[in-house]
């Protein structure tokens, strides 16, 4: 875990079990940082349904495994990446997603989704972050839950510009009266 996180640029990367890597695109995924328990498994398979077979080699894992990143407030698109790189059959894993306390994933098996093992499998979902961290909760159902990578996107719209096109000349009365009626009439 990093012991110093601090929130960090409008995307923020994570190779769950790996190191750095730069994806096809040219993207940049941080080395495993900001988790708070698992173990890292990886293997050097062919990875199906990705140009990216690095992302979905490596991966976290544990009973119960937690992410806690550092983000401003505000409103995020999480990426999460898997793919089953040690079970063989559907049945053999299934675990639940939290984000921020609320269910956002629920019973995955990889392999009853993807139908087979080594095969890419990425998930989205909005979430709301209030307090400066966006938890992330992977819960075991069956055999440990399990992540490959995480992609936080914040929305661009979360602190929009107030007015991005003021009105030059506000005045909604431009030729007020110069001389107005000292006395007028009751």
């Amino acid at each position: 875990p990093n012991p110093n996180p601090n929130p960090t640029s409008n995307v923020i990367r994570i190779n769950a079990g790996g190191n750095a890597y730069t994806d096809v695109n040219g993207n940049l995924w941080g080395a495993d940082q900001y988790f708070t328990s698992g173990h890292k498994h990886s293997n050097n398979a062919n990875i199906t349904n990705t140009q990216d077979d690095k992302l979905y080699q490596t991966e976290r894992w544990a009973n119960n495994l937690s992410y806690v990143i550092p983000v401003s407030n505000g409103e995020y698109k999480v990426n999460v990446k898997f793919a089953e790189i040690y079970w063989n059959n559907s049945g053999e894993r299934s675990f639940d997603l939290f984000a921020e306390g609320q269910l956002v994933i629920d019973d995955l098996d990889i392999v009853a989704e993807v139908g087979g093992k080594n095969l890419a499998l990425d998930k989205s979902f909005d979430v709301t972050v209030s307090d400066g961290n966006l938890n992330l909760d992977f819960l075991t159902n069956l055999n440990n839950a399990k992540v490959a990578a995480i992609e936080v996107i914040a929305d661009s719209t979360s602190n929009p510009n107030p007015n991005p096109n003021p009105d030059p000349n506000p005045n909604p009365n431009p030729n007020p009266n110069p001389n107005p009626n000292p006395n007028p009439n009751p």
